[in-house]
């Protein structure tokens, strides 16, 4: 059982480990993956933001640079020229917005005329647009279109490379019709300067790498304006700019390409390794402390399991937590009610329907309230059970308000106390018998005493003093012989009497010495070489006479062979039986049969007496037992003889057995070791003496 639970337990906590471990994972991978698209999204959605942003700066710092240049063309309609502090005027707004202006330069027929800073752009100055190719191609489209047009990135005359805006100036022909071509306004961006903040002077590149191209017409890709053109190879953030009816497109991509994983991956990989860690060091942790107390509570349980005696155990609401098996044995077949969560009261009940206690039969429901009283109190109980066993149930209770019952078999103890109780009053009995007894003989020999004291009052001595004091003639011989003959013959059968009491006595005062003898261990016998049939003979002469005074038979049927005995404690045996035979039988016949089996010689006692009740067989040979044990009995006597006698024949190897039958009488029989054939009548053999020995 404890296998089996222990590997329940280790294939949960391995189902509990693996499932916690899948969960983990796949909680991880969800947040990862989770994260990883946020990142991804993020960083697009700041890449497209940065690049809305850029393309949104770049339109603004083409518009600024148009409407100075728009300004100064109006300035130069008007004036028909345009003076350098005009031009530095402008120049200066300008740089104070966007501080990557490079210059502002005026070309009235193509001839650099002026520019603005001057500083650092000086060689610019005269500077023939005709002679410089490489320029004269952008300026010539914006004449044709007579709009302005972005030129870029293109070497510069001052020196750097740059974006140049040529705007086209037109002033009218007075008296003719249309407008003729002034010449050109340039202003000059940096090359790096489409991606300077206006506000910070900044670049936007930090985290992002852009490149420009221009789309034809068709709007497939034309040339490409800033940056590597592959990036548009690279699934970019692209936006659409139109700059100055040229169609041009941003595109941006992160420095570092697009991610494809958020950089705290590793990290959150991390987590969730140490959360699975930690969440099975939590399930070995709980594991641990489970199996401690299993173990625990297996110690427990198997502790509870060893104990002789019966255990349960109760909870607060009286319901059973824990029974042993000796427990539920005592409930028989309905073992099975035995279990956690019962009700103790359930329990009493069946217990009371079943009849285990025959205290509680025809009387349940008192007897089920009494039992709950004592259950709640934990008083302890002795209670007789079904087989008439008893058991003891103590009881007490816990702090925590449990109830532990301990039911111990006190079937033993209570024989013992029930025994000592009929040996109290046997003794009492015995002490009342003894007196009775005792105070029987003691009283005749009491009166008879009395009388031979008071010699002079009795009526024959009171004769023979008369005649013995008469004056005158001498007394009748004849008169005083005959009452001298009747006074000793009175004084005769009064001794008689006192005798024959005080052997009565002497009997009983012997009897209870081998009883003192026989308690102590202290009886014993002196075996030799004796003649059963002269013994016994001998012995039924002496009791003929009592006999014939009952009108009773006496015989002995006498063919055994020598026995080796002690004589004097056979003959108590032989008399006791003999004995007890006349004080029961009232009529009919006494038999003693000795008869010779070989290496064993049978002695039997048979009467025709009252006899014995089959019930009765066995207490007749405990000590002061009698049938009737009353003072008022019809026979007196201890009631040690027989057990006496039981104890001599043990002492020579023997049994004393009987057996009765109810009004028909009774036969007690005993054997003893047959003697050689060889031995004398009174010697001590090694057999003998081995016996005297045991």
């Amino acid at each position: 059982m404890k296998t089996t639970f222990s590997g329940a337990i280790s294939k949960l906590y391995l189902f509990l480990i693996v499932f916690t471990t899948i969960l983990c994972v796949c909680a991880g991978y969800l947040v990862i993956r989770k994260e990883n698209t946020y990142f991804v999204s993020q960083q697009r959605a700041n890449t497209v933001k940065d690049t809305n942003h850029i393309a949104s700066q770049i339109e603004t710092k083409f518009f600024g640079m148009e409407v100075v240049a728009d300004r100064l063309a109006r300035y130069v309609s008007s004036t028909k020229d345009i003076s350098r502090t005009a031009v530095a005027r402008a120049a200066d707004r300008l740089v104070a917005l966007n501080t990557d202006v490079v210059s502002v330069a005026v070309a009235p027929d193509l001839v650099v005329t002026r520019i603005a800073p001057l500083k650092g752009n000086e060689k610019v100055i005269g500077t023939k647009y005709w002679q410089v190719p490489t320029q004269l191609a952008s300026i010539a489209r914006a004449y044709r279109t007579q709009s302005p047009v972005i030129d870029g990135p293109v070497n510069l005359i001052q020196g750097g490379r740059g974006y140049i805006l040529r705007y086209p100036v037109f002033v009218a022909r007075p008296g003719a019709a249309g407008d003729r071509f002034w010449g050109v306004i340039s202003i000059v961006l940096s090359e790096n300067g489409l991606f300077i903040s206006n506000d910070e002077g900044t670049a936007y590149t930090q985290d992002n790498t852009f490149a420009i191209r221009e789309l034809n017409r068709d709007g497939s890709p034309g040339r490409s304006i800033y940056g590597d053109k592959s990036l548009f190879e690279q699934d970019p953030a692209i936006e659409t700019l139109k700059v100055f009816g040229a169609t041009w497109q941003l595109a941006g991509v992160p420095q570092n390409g697009w991610a494809t994983a958020a950089p705290n991956q590793t990290m959150l990989v991390m987590m969730t390794l140490a959360s699975i860690f930690v969440i099975i060091g939590a399930i070995f942790s709980i594991r641990h402390f489970a199996q401690r107390r299993q173990e625990a509570y297996n110690v427990l349980s198997h502790a509870v399991e060893a104990l002789d005696e019966s255990f349960v155990l109760f909870d607060a609401d009286d319901n059973l937590l824990m029974a042993n098996s000796k427990y539920k044995d005592a409930f028989g077949t309905s073992k099975e009610v035995v279990k956690p969560g019962t009700s103790c009261e359930l329990l009493y009940r069946v217990a009371a329907l079943q009849g285990i206690f025959p205290d509680a039969v025809g009387r349940e429901s008192a007897w089920l309230k009494e039992q709950m009283e004592a259950h709640r109190n934990a008083e302890s109980q002795m209670l007789q059970v079904e087989g008439g066993r008893w058991v003891n149930i103590s009881k007490a209770k816990t702090p925590e308000g449990f109830t532990a019952a301990v039911w111990s078999d006190i079937s033993a103890q209570k024989e013992a106390q029930l025994a000592a109780e009929a040996a109290n009053r046997q003794k009492s009995e015995f002490l009342s018998n003894v007196t009775h007894e005792l105070r029987t003989p003691l009283t005749v020999i009491s009166g008879h005493a009395a009388f031979l004291a008071n010699d002079s009052k009795l009526p024959n001595s009171k004769k023979i003093a008369k005649l013995l004091d008469a004056e005158g003639p001498a007394p009748d011989l004849g008169e005083l012989r005959r009452n001298v003959s009747a006074h000793s013959a009175l004084i005769t059968t009064h001794g008689e009497k006192i005798l024959s009491a005080s052997q009565h006595m002497l009997t009983m005062v012997n009897d209870l010495l081998d009883w003192a003898k026989a308690e102590g261990g202290n009886l014993s016998v002196a075996p030799v070489v004796v003649d059963p049939s002269e013994l016994v003979g001998n012995m039924l002469d002496e009791m003929k006479q009592m006999a014939q005074s009952k009108g009773i038979a006496l015989d002995c049927k006498c063919d055994g062979e020598k026995v080796i005995a002690d004589p004097s404690r056979l003959r108590q045996v032989i008399y006791n039986l003999v004995g007890n035979a006349l004080k029961f039988t009232n009529e009919g016949s006494i038999t003693v049969i000795i008869t010779g089996q070989g290496e064993r010689t049978l002695f039997a006692v048979e009467d025709t007496g009252c006899g014995i009740a089959p019930e009765n067989m066995e207490m007749i040979f405990e000590r002061f037992q009698q049938v009737d044990g009353s003072a008022t009995r019809a026979f007196g006597g201890f009631g040690l003889g027989l057990s006496i006698a039981r104890q001599i024949v043990l002492l020579h190897g023997g049994t004393l057995r009987a057996t009765s039958e109810l009004g028909k009488g009774s036969r007690f029989e005993f054997d003893l070791e047959t003697a050689p054939a060889d031995e004398d009548t009174g010697t001590l053999t090694e057999r003998s003496r081995l016996t005297a020995v045991q």
